[in-house]
């Protein structure tokens, strides 16, 4: 189902999971993949505010039991070496990068998005959720991704 449509779903739920990278895959509705003359993005990517990112989970908080938790399995931390990592990766599996090394995310041209975070910048997307209800767990001693929980 269609992240954007959880609020069909008429029960509620003790725990929520979020899979393998899977949040930093939701993309601004009006973002363009579209690329310039030297095969980078347009239009510069502004992730101030990510209003899909911040629906998908406030709808998910709100199908949250009274002390239900959502699992964001794990994201990427926003670090140069992350980008790297994240851009290897695709570059292996025979796609282009498009966006620039300043962005926060890696965008390939077969319409790829994988987003980085920063603690603060999960704060400001969910800031529907008070902030000691947000915890976040290194995954690794690299600073390469995190897990975060966030409790009813």
């Amino acid at each position: 189902m269609d992240g954007l449509e959880l609020d069909k779903l008429k029960e509620n739920f003790d725990l929520i999971i979020c899979t393998w990278f899977t949040a930093g895959n939701f993309y601004p509705s009006d973002f363009s993949f579209e690329t310039d003359s030297s095969g980078k993005l347009k239009k510069k990517i502004d992730l101030s505010k990510n209003p899909k990112f911040t629906r998908i989970f406030q709808l998910a908080y709100n199908l949250l039991d009274k002390n239900g938790e959502i699992v964001l399995g794990s994201i990427y931390i926003d670090n140069e070496s992350s980008r790297k990592h994240q851009e290897d990766f695709y570059l292996k599996c025979g796609m282009k990068i498009i966006s620039r090394p300043k962005d926060s995310v890696a965008v390939t041209n077969k319409n790829y998005w994988s987003q980085r975070f920063t603690k603060e910048k999960v704060f400001g997307y969910l800031n529907f959720v008070p902030r000691e209800k947000i915890s976040f767990i290194n995954l690794d001693t690299y600073d390469y991704a995190m897990l975060v929980r966030i409790k009813k």
